[in-house]
């Protein structure tokens, strides 16, 4: 492609597609805790669903958010923070609202992928003390799973 082509086809891309022109936006002028805040308010909306008196998060969701902000490139310790939030946002509504076996499961789930984001991005020590953090926070419903996960790491 020429250079000409190629600029053509970028700026296609940009009109054409929302998502491209987000992450295009962000890449020129990258404000991380806009950012950050753009993907905590969905992810906090998903994290206080609720359905007959009990919550309904849909982790499938969450890590797709997570996912995402993970793909705009805004730093491994900001992606592992916002996963810390969440972690500590489910175990604050799993002591204050009706959970399923569900709920459990996800945020375990999440814990144990705040863990291996940590390992991956040498920020173990950080994502340990988060997980023990709400393993302390958590009622005897979660904490009991959460120290399992502590354990098959040590």
């Amino acid at each position: 492609m020429s250079e000409d082509q190629l600029r053509e086809l970028v700026l296609d891309l940009y009109s054409a597609r929302k998502d491209i022109k987000e992450y295009l936006d962000f890449f020129l002028d990258p404000d991380v805790p806009k950012l950050t805040e753009k993907f905590s308010k969905p992810i906090l909306k998903e994290m206080s669903r609720v359905k007959r008196g009990y919550l309904a998060t849909r982790w499938l969701h969450i890590r797709r958010y997570l996912r995402d902000y993970e793909s705009f490139g805004p730093g491994a310790d900001k992606v592992l923070e916002l996963m810390m939030t969440v972690l500590h946002t489910a175990v604050v509504y799993e002591r204050r609202y009706y959970v399923k076996p569900t709920f459990i499961n996800g945020t375990v789930k999440l814990a144990s992928d705040l863990l291996k984001y940590g390992d991956r991005h040498l920020l173990f020590d950080t994502a340990v003390k988060a997980v023990t953090d709400a393993t302390a926070e958590a009622s005897f419903a979660l904490r009991n799973p959460l120290k399992d996960l502590l354990n098959e790491i040590t």
